[in-house]
């Protein structure tokens, strides 16, 4: 289900083609900054973004002039991290079609002058991942 705004809910089927993830190089560097980039292409980012390791045993770089701290997180056994895309015609509003451009292992995740903790969301993931297993597991009877 997806939000339609003003309090209501809409439908919505999602279809991703995963047929030729398997055929992928990958797996690529996937990094999650904190700030939105109005940018949709490619750019020279191994010459800007230079990521180095810290003090603390995290990472650190500089992007526009704002400290920032990082930490990687591995994508958690049994699932797979994948870069997905729309495809150009399927701008319907109760079907989207998307297909796996990458795949990745790990995702570094940065935080605006702070440095990663456990109660970030990305590592939070991992307790989502262990409660949804949890809810939807079958009980069994003793």
């Amino acid at each position: 289900r997806v939000h339609g705004g003003f309090g209501s809910w809409r439908e919505m089927e999602i279809t991703i083609d995963t047929k030729e993830a398997s055929s992928l190089p990958g797996p690529v560097d996937v990094h999650l900054l904190p700030c939105t980039i109005k940018h949709d292409g490619s750019a020279k980012v191994n010459g800007y973004f230079l990521p180095t390791s810290s003090e603390t045993g995290g990472m650190e770089c500089a992007l526009r002039g704002r400290q920032l701290f990082g930490a990687t997180f591995p994508i958690p056994k049994g699932f797979t991290g994948i870069i997905v895309n729309e495809e150009d015609d399927t701008f319907d509003d109760s079907h989207r079609k998307w297909s796996v451009i990458d795949k990745f292992e790990q995702i570094t995740y940065w935080n605006h002058d702070t440095t990663p903790s456990p109660t970030d969301d990305i590592p939070r993931l991992q307790h989502w991942i262990t409660l949804s297993k949890a809810i939807h597991d079958p009980v069994g009877h003793a």
